[in-house]
C-alpha cells in the first residue's frame, strides 16, 4: 500500500499546483523533444559525413583508375615508339649492307653511274 499511497501523494500536489505541474510536464516533453532532435542531427551529421568519405573515396578510385590508364596508354605509345626506332634502325643497317645478291649489286652500281653521269652532265 505504500506505493498506492506515494501515487495519491502525487496526485494531491499536482491537484494543489496545477500550474507548475504544467510547466513541469511541458518543460519535460520540450527535453525530450530538443533530446530526439539532437540524436536525429546527429544520425544526419554522421550519414553526410559518410556519405562525403564515401564519395572522397570514389572519386580518388576514378582518379586513380584514370591516371592508370593514362600511364598504361603512355607507356605503350612509347613502347610502340621505341619498336619503331629499333626498326627504321633496322631498316638503316639493311641498307647499308643491301646489296649481297649479285643482282641487287649489278643495279645499285647501274644507278650509281647513272647519278654519276647526271652529275657530270650538269657540271
Amino acid at each position: 500500500l505504500p506505493a498506492a499511497s506515494k501515487m495519491s501523494g502525487v496526485v494531491a500536489w499536482v491537484k494543489k499546483h496545477p500550474y507548475l505541474s504544467v510547466t513541469g510536464a511541458v518543460l519535460v516533453a520540450g527535453a525530450a523533444l530538443y533530446g530526439y532532435n539532437e540524436v536525429q542531427v546527429a544520425k544526419k551529421r554522421e550519414a553526410e559525413h559518410k556519405a562525403r568519405v564515401q564519395r572522397n573515396r570514389e572519386e580518388s578510385r576514378r582518379n586513380e583508375e584514370r591516371r592508370r590508364k593514362e600511364r598504361e596508354a603512355r607507356e605503350a605509345q612509347e613502347r610502340e615508339l621505341e619498336r619503331l626506332r629499333q626498326e627504321e634502325e633496322e631498316e638503316g643497317i639493311k641498307e647499308v649492307h643491301a646489296p649481297s645478291t649479285p643482282g641487287a649489286a649489278a643495279a645499285e652500281t647501274e644507278e650509281e653511274e647513272e647519278d654519276e653521269e647526271e652529275e657530270a652532265g650538269e657540271d
